[in-house]
């Protein structure tokens, strides 16, 4: 794992603040790495000032394929860089480790469910194995039996608006494909109690909809 941390005009971080991402981030790495032992020995991370983050945990980080992670951490987050960092650091590494591990069988996924899986898997992965439950993986106070049937009537969709399905959709819905992929991964293990999101990081998203019972209009 290669950590370079790209510092801007407006922000630079410091050498206490680096040590400390640094630590964690190799920590992370680490054990996602003992859990997916497929990762890249050569991923590198990138570490940015930005304020296009998530406004609720301000840092925000995109897997762009197996060898590279990109993540923002907001400087003027209103909580502080150190509340970020030690709060939400380590979670978002292994969620985006997963991706890149992913990536290995799947350099690309297009499909609505494709998308939706791999983040389930990812969240999944995250909240059992880095003990922190992602917002974006809380079903439990939406009809998540609604909008599982609603993406899987569009499951194969190819040209599908990423941002409305999961970020914030035109009805003031938000992360339903995060939601409805994290509740299909999670009936596709209490199905199958022997597996987990890193046994599974390889399963096609036919699979995975197989594994929880799933079915088009189900």
């Amino acid at each position: 794992m290669h950590l370079h941390f790209l510092n801007t005009e407006e922000y630079q971080f410091s050498q206490n603040e680096q040590a400390k991402i640094a630590k964690i981030t190799e920590n992370a790495y680490g054990e996602a790495k003992h859990l997916l032992p497929m990762l890249s020995e050569q991923l590198n991370i990138t570490v940015q000032p930005s304020d296009r983050v998530i406004p609720e945990t301000g840092e925000a980080a995109m897997a762009v394929h197996k060898d590279l992670l990109n993540l923002n951490i907001n400087p003027d987050f209103e909580k502080g860089i150190d509340w970020v960092v030690d709060r939400h650091v380590y979670a978002t590494v292994f969620h985006e480790a997963h991706h890149c591990a992913r990536y290995k069988k799947y350099p690309e996924e297009e499909s609505l469910l494709g998308n939706a899986v791999m983040e389930g898997l990812a969240s999944v992965f995250e909240r059992d194995y880095a003990e922190h439950p992602p917002l974006w993986s809380d079903y439990s106070r939406v009809p998540i039996q609604e909008w599982t049937e609603e993406l899987l009537a569009h499951k194969d969709e190819t040209d599908f608006d990423y941002g409305s399905w999961f970020f914030f959709s035109s009805d003031d819905r938000r992360w339903i494909g995060y939601r409805v992929g994290t509740y299909i991964v999670d009936q596709a293990l209490a199905n199958h109690t022997t597996d987990t999101p890193a046994t599974l990081v390889h399963a096609s998203p036919g699979d995975i909809v197989e594994m929880a019972g799933k079915t088009d209009r189900q």
